[in-house]
């Protein structure tokens, strides 16, 4: 299994995702923005919350991939349909892929950086960060027992 998570999340793959994750939060707080000072389309309406919003990362992945076509994809993706399928598992996983990505960079921080006040709470409620933490714990005390 660890041999499957190190094919797909490669660093081209959690670029991607985390590209998409940036797009999608810009068209987001945009929509949200006009959504909240004009009062034709509650912000908290259903087919935003449910339908688009939910939707929206799959397509800005999409779409990003059928024209990103110098990207360095892992593998030759000359295809449009490649790329429109690695656009689409991207914006399914690129939620995933931001949370790792900050895990791991609240994670060194935490450990690198003496006195370090990290104000996210990712540590207390993310299992991944959680994990990373303790996965760099032991790696710490494995090397101090070597040295």
């Amino acid at each position: 299994m660890d041999n499957a998570l190190q094919a797909i999340f490669t660093w081209q793959f959690l670029l991607f995702c985390l590209a998409i994750f940036g797009i999608t939060l810009v068209i987001r707080k945009i929509v949200e923005y006009l959504l909240a000072n004009n009062t034709f389309i509650a912000k908290e309406s259903k087919v935003w919350r449910d339908l688009i919003l939910p939707i929206l990362p799959v397509l800005v992945g999409v779409i990003f991939a059928l024209f990103a076509k110098a990207y360095p994809y892992p593998v030759d993706m000359s295809a449009a349909s490649a790329r429109a399928a690695w656009g689409v598992a991207s914006g399914l996983l690129s939620g995933l892929g931001y949370r790792i990505v900050n895990s791991f960079i609240t994670a060194f921080i935490v450990n690198k950086i003496p006195g370090a006040v990290v104000k996210d709470s990712n540590l207390e409620e993310n299992p991944i960060a959680t994990a990373v933490v303790n996965a760099m714990a032991v790696e710490e005390k494995t090397e101090d027992k070597n040295n």
